[in-house]
């Protein structure tokens, strides 16, 4: 997602840096969301065309370092002169706002949902359910109240967050218009991810290995 100049030049360089050979074929995409399963879903139609017999996709993004102003590009004159393309530079958060009042969706029952999705994914990780889609990886990071640098062990989502409830996220204040419904607990985080999904021939693509991995 949002890779800069299309990820050709960094995911040719990570394929390398991964062991493939240099005659193994790479290439890029970019779909602002769902494009882990795009890249997936691309291999198996390639392989059922039988354009190959074997494929890898794969991919990284970062919406934390890549994401912001520059991610939508200065319109054209034409392009401003349409009002639903121009409508594309909208951001998600003002438009989300207006699809809640739209369709007369209260803050009351946004943050009552956000909070039970926090509790479900909250017990789903303490049972273990999400272990297998996590490979454990070690990264450093620059403590920034002591400028230490350290090195930590990921191997859950640290989105997931304990004690949430709907009283405790109606003390959020809105995050795109003073008088809007929703907030940074309500609204998707941002999160770097990872992931590989290998598929191969047969009577119909089978999965034979499937990770996410959450950085």
């Amino acid at each position: 997602m949002l890779p800069p100049g299309g990820g050709a030049t960094e995911f040719r360089a990570a394929s390398l840096v991964a062991g493939f050979p240099e005659s193994t074929a790479v290439r890029s995409l970019n779909r602002q969301c769902s494009s882990g399963l795009q890249a997936c879903a691309d291999i198996a139609n390639a392989i059922r065309s039988g354009m190959i017999e074997i494929g890898v996709g794969a991919g990284v993004e970062s919406m934390s370092s890549q994401y912001g102003p520059g991610a939508v590009t200065e319109f054209s004159e034409l392009l401003d002169s349409h009002p639903e393309a121009k409508n594309c530079k909208v951001p998600m958060g003002v438009l989300s706002e207006q699809m809640a009042k739209d369709r007369s969706i209260s803050r009351q029952d946004q943050d009552a949902f956000a909070a039970k999705s926090y509790q479900k994914a909250l017990k789903a990780q303490q049972e273990g359910k999400f272990d297998a889609e996590i490979v454990p990886m070690k990264t450093k990071y620059i403590d920034p109240k002591t400028d230490e640098e350290k090195e930590i062990l990921v191997d859950k989502d640290d989105g997931v967050r304990a004690g949430v409830t709907a009283e405790s996220l109606s003390k959020i204040k809105p995050a795109f218009a003073k008088d809007g419904s929703i907030h940074g607990r309500s609204f998707h985080y941002i999160s770097p991810l990872s992931w590989s999904d290998i598929e191969s021939t047969n009577i119909v693509p089978r999965r034979l290995t499937s990770s996410i991995h959450v950085l």
